[in-house]
């Protein structure tokens, strides 16, 4: 028997991303782990702030890379992040630099296999090979 059990999400591009990034949260602090070989804990303004670049990179996909980067973490940018979140610069700088220290970042550009682009009717699956222990 097959069960199957679907959690629909209506959400907007802004949105999606932090919704994405906890639902996935466990999984990547694990990949993460296993990168950095320490503990990670993706605190909620830091998966906040992730998510907001990931946002902006997929705002402006269709830009030219060195222009897509520059407006990703143009200061103007930063700004409407610092707002988002509620925090200021120094708090920011600070995030960002945890990012890079945990490869998600890799100087002003997200690092290669955290970068995806969603499109409409996005699919995150988790399939589950369950076992009871004396079989």
């Amino acid at each position: 028997m097959v069960n199957n059990e679907i959690l629909q999400l209506t959400t907007n591009s802004k949105r999606f991303f932090i919704e994405y990034l906890s639902l996935k949260k466990p999984i990547l602090e694990v990949m993460l782990q296993m990168i950095n070989k320490k503990k990670i804990n993706l605190h909620p303004k830091l998966l906040h702030v992730f998510a907001l670049i990931l946002y902006y990179n997929n705002l402006y996909k269709d830009l030219p890379e060195d222009q897509k980067w520059k407006k990703v973490f143009d200061y103007d940018t930063k700004v409407q992040m610092m707002n988002e979140v509620g925090i200021n610069e120094g708090h920011l700088n600070t995030y960002i630099s945890i990012l890079r220290n945990y490869h998600l970042l890799t100087g002003k550009q997200i690092s290669l296999p955290f970068i995806f682009y969603p499109e409409s009717g996005f699919e995150l699956t988790f399939k589950f090979n369950y076992k009871e222990e004396n079989e």
